[in-house]
């Protein structure tokens, strides 16, 4: 494989997608991104999780999976893209729970891009690891965070794809914040009154968020965030 080969595209993580560097470059040009930016956007090295050979047009990128390509726009900001074809499924769900909690990142716009793509520019949750509290704050975050999730659910909303760490190689859409335990990813939010299972998925979810808890103050576990 040449060199050239390696630098003419970037591929996700699963090596299910993969884009041209020329499109990537008009996507930068459509969100105001430097192609070189002089100072890393994220807080995490994207190159060390998987092998790529052009870090300096990578920068902006957070992550990319056959779903998702998401890219840090400055320090409060990223743009999510969906690459396979839910973006309609995701914005209706944010459209759906606007204004009805603030567990979510905020949304601040949707922005039309090259390729029949569409970002979703939303707020950039910063991520603490749980080893930044201690047990009892880690309590405290749960129980308040459970409370949350109980208003969240009297509204006939639920998450529906919360996940949880152990055994796990992908990060949870559950992520530690400041002062608070926040909710990641649209995708998979069903609604009281359209869902023929709800009883079924809600208590599902409750089962999960018992699991969160067992993993959130089992300190053997490095996962959670």
């Amino acid at each position: 494989m040449t060199r050239q080969r390696l630098t003419e595209k970037i591929v996700s993580i699963d090596e299910n997608v993969e884009f041209r560097l020329s499109s990537l470059m008009k996507i930068y040009e459509t969100l105001g991104i430097e192609r070189f930016p002089s100072q890393n956007l994220h807080n995490r090295n994207w190159n060390s999780q998987i092998a790529q050979y052009t870090p300096q047009v990578q920068d902006p990128i957070i992550s990319f999976s056959s779903k998702s390509l998401v890219l840090s726009l400055n320090e409060k900001q990223v743009c999510k893209i969906r690459v396979d074809n839910r973006s309609d499924c995701e914005i209706y769900n944010i459209t759906s729970i606007e204004n009805k909690t603030d567990l979510f990142p905020k949304v601040d716009c949707i922005v039309d891009l090259p390729l029949g793509l569409k970002g979703i520019v939303m707020e950039r949750i910063p991520i603490l690891n749980k080893w930044s509290f201690t047990s009892g704050e880690l309590n405290r975050l749960y129980y308040n965070f459970q409370d949350d999730i109980d208003r969240l659910h009297s509204q006939g909303i639920i998450h529906n794809d919360l996940g949880y760490a152990k055994d796990s190689k992908c990060r949870p859409n559950i992520v530690l914040s400041q002062n608070r335990i926040r909710l990641i990813d649209f995708e998979s939010i069903k609604f009281k009154n359209n869902t023929d299972n709800w009883l079924y998925l809600l208590e599902k979810e409750k089962l999960d968020l018992k699991i969160l808890y067992d993993e959130l103050v089992d300190f053997a576990c490095h996962t959670l965030t």
